[in-house]
């Protein structure tokens, strides 16, 4: 919550990007790890595969929050259709990226 309000009170685009890389750098720093095991866990047990997609469309929302602020501000293309910019969004920021 911190996070995002952090991000919220910060007015200006290219501190806005640079803090929600920063963030998402830390996060997957921290996570990197335990996300591979997930992620290869699910594969051969379906309970687990349900919560990390579960946790990943959760994520996906998250990130939709975010990019909503950056719409509302007039930080978003508005050349390309919204879910996609979206989409775009969520992968940048995905942990498989980072990895």
């Amino acid at each position: 919550m911190d996070l995002g309000r952090t991000l919220k009170g910060i007015d200006d685009v290219d501190a806005a990007v640079e803090y929600l890389a920063a963030v998402q750098t830390d996060i997957h720093e921290r996570t990197a790890t335990l996300a591979m095991a997930l992620t290869a866990g699910a594969g051969a047990d379906p309970v687990l595969d349900r919560y990390v997609t579960d946790l990943t469309a959760g994520i996906g929302r998250q990130l939709r929050r975010v990019v909503d602020v950056f719409r509302d501000r007039g930080w978003v293309r508005t050349d390309v259709p919204y879910d996609e910019v979206v989409e775009t969004a969520v992968v940048l920021a995905g942990v498989e990226t980072f990895l």
